[in-house]
């Protein structure tokens, strides 16, 4: 009888070993298929990068945060120049590279800020608001390139401001 228990558990124990080289001959099978077809993709000139997979029940190399490592994101300012019958209120303006400049229009009679030079506002790409802006109403430009930008009222071009941007 002991000698059924011992062939019986033998034969478990080959049995065991036998799947476990299976399964082991599986992985090492597709191991190899994923550096083959890494490599045929490099040979082809196609860029590959590599991804660690990891393998069941074995831990990843995921990083979770607190947040303590991350750097705060600035948050761009709004900041208000008034467009009046004297000018523009400040003329003169400094601000971090993302802020908004909102020109409002304090009066009744149009305002057009725009872009240097009068008339063609090319120094700075985009900052033309195309229109006469309406009293109470505003028109907002988001500076994203750093530098001094001059800037004029297209309507009274003789109104003019200057923004420098960090």
């Amino acid at each position: 009888m002991k000698q059924k228990i011992v062939l019986a558990f033998a034969a478990l124990a080959l049995l065991a070993a036998g799947c476990n080289t299976k399964v082991q001959n599986k992985e090492d099978n597709s191991k190899t298929e994923q550096t083959q077809n890494t490599e045929n993709k490099q040979a082809a000139g196609v860029e590959v990068s590599q991804v660690n997979t990891p393998t069941p029940n074995q831990p990843s190399d995921t990083h979770f945060s607190d947040g303590s490592d991350v750097e705060a994101i600035p948050t761009p300012e709004v900041l208000e120049i008034k467009m009046t019958a004297d000018g523009f209120v400040p003329a003169t303006i400094s601000i971090n590279k993302g802020d908004y400049i909102q020109f409002t229009n304090t009066e009744t009679t149009l305002h057009w800020p725009a872009s240097d030079p009068h008339p063609t506002h090319t120094d700075l790409a985009g900052f033309d608001s195309l229109k006469g802006i309406e009293s109470g109403k505003y028109y907002r430009y988001q500076f994203t390139q750093t530098g001094s930008f001059g800037f004029h009222d297209h309507l009274h071009p003789a109104l003019r401001g200057t923004v420098t941007v960090k």
